[in-house]
């Protein structure tokens, strides 16, 4: 929702499995946490069956495989989560998929990113990949691949331009 934070609620939303108009209806809205009975993290969405009946989701199977040979730990967000976790239709022929990856190697994120690129193209579905930092921040794996000397770091309540030296030497000590 727009504006300044709820002190003491939690964020949350509902969106429809249906667009109108190519959007989707999304309500924005707090609750106190007390009201919460249930949180589940883009990791464990992930654990749940589920069928690639879209391209989106065809090239999420392809990449989970690829991440679990690699040990990484991948989560799954967006249209593609909200389908696994409810098994409504909220993925289609233009779906894109963002997945979060925790920190690793350099080495291994570029041969990730370079899979996820291709797969991307072969199942012809843009795929946003993010790395959730230890501070909480997020920072998108195509633009930390990038030559620049900053990036965009996202996190819940604002956003930050970081040293790209400092995320690599992070990246080095997963190593």
């Amino acid at each position: 929702e727009e504006g300044m934070p709820r002190p003491g609620m939690i964020p949350i939303g509902f969106s429809s499995p249906h667009r109108v108009e190519g959007n989707r209806l999304r309500i924005a809205a707090f609750v106190s946490p007390q009201t919460v009975t249930a949180v589940v993290s883009p990791h464990e969405v992930l654990c749940r069956p589920f069928v690639a009946r879209t391209p989106c989701l065809k090239a999420l199977a392809d990449i989970a495989a690829v991440a679990r040979s690699m040990a990484l730990e991948m989560g799954v967000w967006g249209s593609a989560a909200l389908e696994i976790y409810t098994g409504l239709p909220y993925t289609d022929e233009r779906s894109d998929l963002d997945l979060l990856i925790d920190v690793t190697s350099i080495e291994v994120m570029r041969r990730f990113g370079d899979w996820v690129s291709e797969t991307g193209r072969r199942w012809n579905c843009k795929v946003d990949v993010e790395m959730t930092l230890p501070s909480g921040y997020g920072v998108k794996l195509a633009e930390l691949l990038m030559s620049t000397d900053s990036v965009l770091a996202k996190g819940l309540q604002d956003v930050v331009l970081l040293p790209k030296q400092e995320i690599l030497s992070l990246m080095a000590e997963v190593q």
